[in-house]
């Protein structure tokens, strides 16, 4: 899990109560596009990451 990301991350609203969006402006690519990152409290694996919003997976599982 990236260093300071659950503190620096907006955090998405889902209906689930067992996974977690989280936008996080500290890792952006070359555009400025910040990464998303997923994470499942279910799953026993660090928080997946996409590169863009506009990723065609993000949040679904």
């Amino acid at each position: 899990m990236l260093a300071g990301m659950w503190e620096r991350a907006l955090q998405l609203d889902v209906e689930s109560d067992a996974v977690y969006v989280l936008l996080d402006p500290g890792d952006v690519d070359g555009a400025g596009e910040g990464a998303v990152h997923c994470y499942a409290s279910w799953h026993a694996s660090p928080p997946e990451r996409y590169a863009s919003s506009r990723s065609e997976r993000v949040g679904r599982s």
